[in-house]
């Protein structure tokens, strides 16, 4: 309800503001009396020179059509899916730990190389961890993760201005479980397209 009224509010106030901007002035012969022919006085149109009245919009009708802007923008990018780059694999970590294990090293290399190849992708790097620990901990844990694999990916030739990183700590596991192996796959540096 109040989204509508807030969408015809906007349209009223845009047909005003197109109106005065579309009027026209009309400007009155100087001839006296009759034309040559006996022709009566006639009155020519002429686009308007001065400034175009426009009423003044108030604070809460501007603030009303901000909001509405806003809310699309927001509905917008709620709408957008979270796309996963293609071809491109999470890394895993140790237990508090945020250097990049040895065998994530091969798969960095190969995601290096697809990034490479899509020159124009820009991404995001987020860090997550497993539920163990306070979730302060766990979100200064995945940042160090996360900026990890940046540092990584820029000293194999990534620009660096095409990366930035979340942490996400323990607030987003893949998997639910209570066990080491979940855990595992929690403590992860996911890609995800901007």
């Amino acid at each position: 309800m109040k989204k509508s009224f807030f969408t015809i509010t906007a349209i009223i106030l845009m047909s005003g503001m197109i109106a005065a901007g579309c009027s026209k002035k009309a400007i009155k012969s100087e001839m006296a009396g009759e034309g040559a022919e006996g022709a009566p006085k006639v009155e020519a149109v002429a686009p308007e020179t001065a400034k175009p009245e426009t009423r003044d919009i108030s604070p809460k009708e501007e603030e009303a059509v901000k909001s509405e802007e806003l809310s699309r923008a927001e509905a917008a990018k709620k709408a957008a899916p979270v796309v996963v780059i293609k071809d491109v694999k999470d890394i895993f970590f140790d237990y508090d730990r945020s250097s990049i294990r040895e065998d994530a090293r091969p798969v960095l290399e190969d995601n290096a190389s697809h990034l490479k190849a899509n020159k124009n992708a820009m991404f995001v790097i987020e860090g997550h961890c497993d539920e163990r620990g306070t979730s302060e901990y766990n979100i200064a844990l995945g940042e160090k993760r996360a900026l990890a694999v940046k540092r990584y990916l820029t000293d194999l030739g990534i620009d660096p201005f095409r990366i930035s990183t979340i942490s996400y700590g323990k607030e987003k596991p893949f998997c639910e479980e209570h066990n080491e192996q979940c855990w595992q796959e929690n403590r992860r540096a996911h890609f995800v397209e901007k």
